[in-house]
């Protein structure tokens, strides 16, 4: 099935009934405006491919996207521009009808379009939210890209970030958060603006901050909390290589001008960092909401309440005993304006019950869209229906990008490959299969 964006993109390819290749540039020959492949592009007439587009998806060329301007069957050649800054040798190309970029941007946009009409949605489950404690994007699921993660920014001197999935770097939720120092001086890692202003109520009790930690490095990660004047910290991680629940306690102020989380290590070397809240015995109601990964909130909401054990640096990492139904939560979104700038922002809040149990971990089901990709390994969780409804609507939005820039004879053509389209796109929205965490309850059981 198709799931990265090299897979997608060939697929989205393969729907426009137009050529498609792929193969690796022949080790010599060829000039920063020409590339060789033989024996695979001797297969082609002479001039087939003028007009198509070269895209190299490996190395680190000053561009990637290369319109075809010649072609020559007995040299198995292309010409292109614009010009490269190293002739394209021993390199992964492909021969697409469409620029890469193009076929990209059509597939993200069919990816929100099905979102939008309830064709294809992502269903997946949340653990992230831990009551009385409004931490932003505690478990570090939500990125901005594969080097940054969202609602969080470096201090000190500075550090390298790392996405963790599918590795033996993750913890509870599906998502760990790798910390290397920008230096050999301490880099960390603080909650950002405007998330810390949800902990500020927080102010005037004793805050205790928890975070699983793993590191093969002694004396190197820990955890703090900052008033605005001072950072207090946690013990450092033993370095065992293994998990371990760092913990760290502030006698808060309500003078003081700050109260914010962060994640510290020392060195350049990598420690983990996986799911973080805080306890303070303050009653917390409102909890900001991941709205990117979920913009129409929750479907079903249970808690649990995990053990702890501050002294020994334990805890429930997975199973935190049994879950039980909460029905009386609220979901609010707001969609706000910001004068003179006029540049938009929408946020929104998860509203719990007041009297819920200190420390419960929430399981929440929520839908959202798929993961739009920005690198050729990372991939959609799609099944392989899904794959070819994602793909068929993406050539669809490329046939149409098309229409008025094309011969009248084109033209007829396209359009009769859209109508194919938009037939086999609307039974497969029918009956498209399900990329979902799946658990069946009955309306009222508890577990």
């Amino acid at each position: 099935m198709a799931r990265t964006r090299a897979q997608l993109r060939e697929l989205t390819v393969a729907q426009l009934g137009l050529p498609f290749i792929s193969g690796t540039s022949d080790s010599s020959g060829g000039d920063t405006n020409t590339l060789v492949d033989t024996p695979d592009l001797q297969q082609y007439r002479d001039d087939a491919l003028i007009g198509g587009w070269v895209f190299i998806s490996d190395g680190s060329p000053n561009f990637r996207d290369l319109q075809i301007t010649d072609s020559s069957q007995s040299a198995g050649s292309v010409d292109f521009i614009p010009t490269l800054s190293a002739a394209p040798t021993g390199r992964t190309y492909e021969v697409l009808p469409f620029s890469a970029t193009a076929v990209h941007q059509s597939i993200d946009s069919a990816a929100h379009s099905l979102f939008d009409q309830g064709s294809l949605l992502r269903e997946f489950w949340m653990r992230s939210i831990v009551v009385g404690s409004p931490i932003y994007n505690a478990s570090f699921e939500l990125w901005g890209g594969t080097t940054a993660v969202d609602g969080w920014i470096g201090a000190g001197a500075g550090v390298a970030q790392t996405r963790e999935r599918d590795s033996g770097n993750i913890a509870l939720s599906e998502t760990s958060i790798g910390l290397a120092s920008a230096s050999s001086s301490e880099g960390r890692l603080e909650l950002d603006h405007p998330w810390r202003r949800y902990l500020f109520d927080l102010k005037g009790s004793t805050v205790t901050f928890y975070c699983w930690v793993k590191s093969s490095t002694t004396s190197h990660a820990r955890i703090g909390l900052n008033n605005g004047s001072s950072i207090t910290y946690s013990d450092y991680h033993s370095g065992d290589g293994d998990w371990e629940l760092l913990n760290v306690e502030l006698n808060s102020s309500v003078t003081d001008t700050d109260l914010k989380p962060l994640l510290s290590v020392a060195t350049t070397a990598t420690s983990y960092f996986a799911d973080c809240w805080v306890s303070s015995g303050t009653q917390v109601t409102e909890y900001p909401w991941p709205i990117v990964q979920a913009p129409d909130g929750p479907s079903t909401i249970r808690y649990a309440t995990p053990g702890v054990d501050k002294s020994g640096k334990l805890g429930d990492l997975i199973h935190v005993g049994s879950y039980r139904s909460l029905l009386d939560w609220q979901f609010y979104k707001s969609h706000e304006m910001s004068f003179p700038s006029a540049t938009t922002s929408q946020r929104a809040s998860l509203i719990l019950p007041p009297g819920m149990p200190h420390g419960a971990r929430l399981r929440i089901m929520a839908e959202g869209p798929f993961t739009l990709l920005d690198g050729e390994t990372e991939t959609m969780e799609v099944t392989l229906p899904e794959s070819e409804l994602v793909a068929k609507a993406a050539a669809k939005s490329l046939l149409e990008r098309q229409l008025l820039s094309v011969n009248l004879s084109t033209r007829k053509k396209y359009l009769e490959r859209v109508m194919l389209l938009e037939r086999d796109i609307d039974i497969l929205s029918d009956g498209h299969g399900q990329a979902a965490n799946v658990a069946t309850f009955g309306p009222m059981m508890d577990y």
